[in-house]
C-alpha cells in the first residue's frame, strides 16, 4: 500500500482534485450559488485517466430549483434540474464520469428560480489509472 503523501489532507476542500496514490477526491465544501452559474469544482486532471463518481447536493434549497452541470473541457456532459419541492433526495444522484488526462473539469450549480444564495455541495471520488 502506498503511503499517504505529506501534502495530502484527509479533509481538504476547494476547487481542485487531490491525489492519494492511485485515488483522487474533491470536496467543494458548501458554496453559495445564486442565479449566476457558480463553480463548485474547477480543476485540470493529471496524466492518468480517472473513473470517478460525482455527487451534487445542497445544504439548503428552500423552494428554489437548482441546475447542476458537469463539463469536460467546456463541453457539458451532464446537466439536470432539481426542483425545490423534490428536496435533497433528487439532488444526491451519483453520476459516473470518465475524466481523460489533462482535462478541465467543472462542476457547477445555478439557482434557476431566484437570486437567493443557497449553499451547494459537490463531492468527487475516483480511481486513477495509467500513472506509474
Amino acid at each position: 500500500m502506498d503511503p499517504v503523501q505529506p501534502e495530502a489532507s484527509v479533509v481538504q476542500t476547494g476547487l481542485d482534485l487531490k491525489y492519494i496514490g492511485s485515488h483522487c477526491y474533491a470536496f467543494s465544501g458548501t458554496i453559495g450559488a445564486t442565479d449566476d452559474e457558480t463553480d463548485l469544482l474547477n480543476t485540470v486532471s493529471g496524466s492518468g485517466y480517472i473513473l470517478a463518481s460525482v455527487q451534487f447536493n445542497h445544504e439548503e434549497a428552500g423552494s428554489n430549483d437548482y441546475k447542476y452541470r458537469i463539463r469536460l473541457n467546456d463541453i457539458i456532459i451532464q446537466s439536470y434540474i432539481v426542483t425545490g419541492s423534490q428536496g435533497s433526495s433528487e439532488a444526491d444522484n451519483i453520476i459516473p464520469v470518465l475524466i481523460p488526462p489533462f482535462t478541465r473539469l467543472r462542476c457547477t450549480a445555478q439557482n434557476v428560480t431566484g437570486s437567493s444564495s443557497y449553499r451547494q455541495i459537490v463531492s468527487l471520488t475516483g480511481r486513477v489509472y495509467g500513472v506509474e
